[in-house]
């Protein structure tokens, strides 16, 4: 009974360690691509520990530049490889594997995109309004992320898609009332839905 526990606790710690390194490498990558375009969006709460299978979204003004540094960087490692599938115009879905596994989607967005929210001015916006990152995973990072209002747009654009993802809502609860009352006046420049409703759920809390 208690060399299977110990295989257990190994192969649990084995699995830690390489899904660490696998993060690592993800951000690696990041740190080293152009900061003008893109930014990664909706982080997440346990950001910069993923979960595998998470998506990282981002939105770029290049998405052939921004999609080469993916190719270029992967082909050099071992036992990686990422599967290509075009959603629809302006929207690619890279899923990286490791030794034939999924392990993360790089979930790509750009200006030729049409999202049923926003305009075509919304990403080239949010990329030139981002703000730097520093973090630390064993190292020290950058990565680039919109700035409060945009994330908060974005989150707003989100809910109204999906309502039940709650993670969007406590995130903009979490808010200043000033980066919510001026994400509410911004609203208007990019797109002609209301979203009253969800700023009264919003500034309720």
């Amino acid at each position: 009974m208690l060399k299977k526990i110990n295989i257990k606790l190994k192969k649990n710690f084995i699995w830690r360690i390489k899904s660490l390194y696998h993060l690592w490498l993800i951000y690696s990558l990041f740190d080293r691509i152009e900061k003008n375009i893109y930014v990664l969006v909706k982080e997440d709460y346990r950001f910069p520990f993923i979960k595998y299978g998470s998506d990282f979204d981002i939105y770029t003004i290049e998405i052939e530049k921004f999609t080469e540094y993916l190719t270029n960087f992967y082909e050099k490692k071992i036992k990686y490889n990422l599967t290509f599938n075009y959603k629809k115009p302006g929207n690619l879905q890279l899923d990286l594997f490791h030794k034939n596994n999924f392990i993360y989607k790089f979930d790509i967005y750009s200006v030729e995109y049409e999202s049923v929210n926003h305009n075509k001015n919304f990403i080239p916006e949010v990329v030139k309004s981002r703000l730097t990152k520093n973090f630390f995973f064993f190292k020290k990072f950058q990565i680039e992320i919109p700035n409060p209002i945009m994330d908060s747009l974005i989150r707003i654009f989100e809910l109204h898609t999906f309502p039940n993802k709650l993670h969007h809502n406590k995130k903009l609860r979490s808010q200043s009332n000033q980066i919510i009352l001026q994400a509410e006046k911004d609203v208007t420049k990019y797109s002609d839905i209301s979203y009253k409703n969800i700023f009264e759920k919003i500034n309720s809390a």
